[in-house]
């Protein structure tokens, strides 16, 4: 994973561990695949017996373009195990280490890490982790570390570890539990989310309660010409003004409806995912992304608006559970998306689907709920209503190598706190700040719509974190959801759920032009 191309001459030192118990995971088969070898067999065993040995198969390689120097492998036993194996060198506190010396770009190896299980862990299972490192700094410090959890046989069910395998199993009518907990269906508002197309003078305003997108022509007194039905209930919207097409994410049919901007007629209704919630365009390469908030890996969908086909699901979101706001990055490639089940932010790479992301939460605890970033600054906002505050993040600043990595859900999360280059500033705004925020990259100011302040709170952006303030709390109409911005004409439009109609704001002087009624 690369975020700017500045350290594409890095080592990137990647490993991997295996236990002799159930299948291989599906990450671990990349770096068997770069030292072209075949990958261990899966393990027969469901658990393992106290008295019983866990053999670990560990693989490792330089996927970088730089050699890496001093490079060493350290493991750390595991409660409740003695080790029994050879090679390693014990280095107190539990640890051993096994120096690999030098591997130029490509080169690898395996080794094995041997431990007997000595008694029953409390929780039934043996955590174990093997770390590398070398004198270099690395491309990627996530894939520097790698985790296993070995079942052990007990009293309780052996098959936790693995538990996708034994619901595989279940007969049909009886599916698992779903995780996370589905989106609870409010009363549908009259307005969720708001877009606009800046090149035909065209705003367009999601309406859950009538399952519609409303077209407005916002010349003059401002109008809505035209009620487009699309699917159940949708609360996202976005706009790819190089093929004028509008595209709304429908929360309860698990679709996106693509419109037509030239006559206003729906062209595509796509399944894409449990729960789809909110949607980024890039119009440079013509794509649409939208969250999954129920998909379990899942999480976030492509489509080709050229062609209204969907192109594939980013299968490595499992950890961010319950994903909502996105937006990218399109010089870079970048997805952002904040995951407010699990108070995590995922950076993803749009052209790689499969490619594990970097994935951090805020520290001190903040839950995301929806994102903009301004390609001027490269800084990244993200709404925290529970705190009533916007977090603003430096995305390609961040130092992965100073700070806390914890262990969620199966894979590493990087703490990111106030201390850290990455994060920039933190700005107070109005109560419930969760459904919109806009950027204008020409003026540097942001807008966040307060839901239940009634207010937009206008934030200044600079180069200088220095120079970034709060202006002011604008006054609008009743409960407003999503905001866009016409970049060219300095314009701000804010759809207000509980009036029904569209505030729009001149950028310019940060007043109310005129109001547009929706109903």
């Amino acid at each position: 994973f690369t975020l700017t191309r500045l350290f594409d001459c890095l080592p990137d030192l990647v490993v991997v561990k295996n236990d002799n118990v159930g299948p291989l995971p599906l990450h671990a088969r990349r770096v068997f695949d770069l030292l072209d070898l075949a990958p261990p067999q899966p393990g027969q065993a469901a658990c393992v017996l106290p008295g019983e040995t866990i053999s670990y198969t560990i693989a490792y390689v330089n996927g970088g373009l730089l050699t890496a120097t001093q490079v060493v492998l350290t493991e750390t036993l595991p409660d409740h195990t003695s080790y029994t194996g050879s090679g390693w060198t014990p280095a107190g506190g539990g640890l051993y280490t096994r120096s690999v010396g030098t591997l130029p770009p490509g080169s690898g190896g395996v080794t094995h890490f041997i431990v007997r299980v000595d008694s029953v862990p409390p929780d039934l299972r043996v955590e174990n982790e093997v770390r590398i490192g070398g004198a270099e700094a690395d491309l990627y410090p996530p894939d520097n570390v790698s985790g296993e959890d070995t079942p052990i046989c007990g009293s309780a069910t052996p098959y936790r570890a693995y538990l996708p395998l034994v619901l595989k199993e279940y007969p049909p009518g009886i599916p698992p539990t779903p995780t996370p907990t589905p989106l609870p269906t409010p009363p549908p508002a009259y307005v969720s989310d708001v877009a606009v197309n800046e090149m035909t003078n065209r705003v367009y305003v999601a309406s859950p309660q009538q399952n519609a997108v409303l077209a407005v022509d916002p010349g003059g007194a401002g109008s809505v010409i035209a009620t487009i039905p699309v699917g159940e209930h949708p609360v996202g919207l976005a706009v790819v003004t190089t093929t004028n097409k509008i595209y709304a994410a429908n929360m309860n049919s698990w679709t996106l409806t693509a419109i037509r901007g030239s006559d206003h007629t729906p062209i595509a209704e796509l399944y894409v995912g449990a729960q789809p919630c909110k949607v980024a365009a890039d119009s440079a390469d013509g794509r649409v992304y939208v969250t999954n908030h129920l998909e379990s890996d899942n999480g976030a969908a492509a489509v080709n608006s050229q062609t209204d086909t969907f192109l594939y699901y980013y299968s490595r979101l499992h950890a961010t559970q319950g994903r909502y706001g996105i937006a990218v990055d399109p010089a870079a490639d970048k997805l952002f998306i904040a995951a407010r089940d699990a108070g995590l932010i995922a950076i993803q790479d749009a052209y790689q689907p499969d490619q594990d992301p970097l994935v951090f939460k805020l520290d001190p605890p903040r839950v995301p709920y929806v994102v903009a970033f301004n390609p001027a600054t490269h800084h990244l906002f993200v709404t925290a209503p529970q705190d009533q505050v916007v977090v603003v993040l430096d995305p390609y600043s961040i130092q992965w190598s100073k700070g806390r990595w914890l262990w969620h859900r199966s894979r590493w999360v990087f703490a990111l706190d106030r201390a850290n280059a990455g994060w920039i500033a933190e700005i107070g705004v109005g109560l419930g700040a969760e459904e919109g925020i806009a950027v204008n990259p020409r003026t540097g100011y942001v807008y966040v719509t307060n839901g239940e302040s009634d207010t937009v709170s206008i934030i200044q952006d600079a180069a200088d974190p220095a120079d970034i303030h709060w202006v002011m709390d604008l006054a609008v109409g009743d409960r407003p959801q999503g905001v866009a911005v016409d970049v060219p004409a300095n314009l701000i439009y804010v759809g207000n759920a509980d009036s029904r109609d569209l505030t729009v704001i001149d950028g310019a002087t940060h007043t109310i032009s005129k109001t547009i009624p929706l109903n």
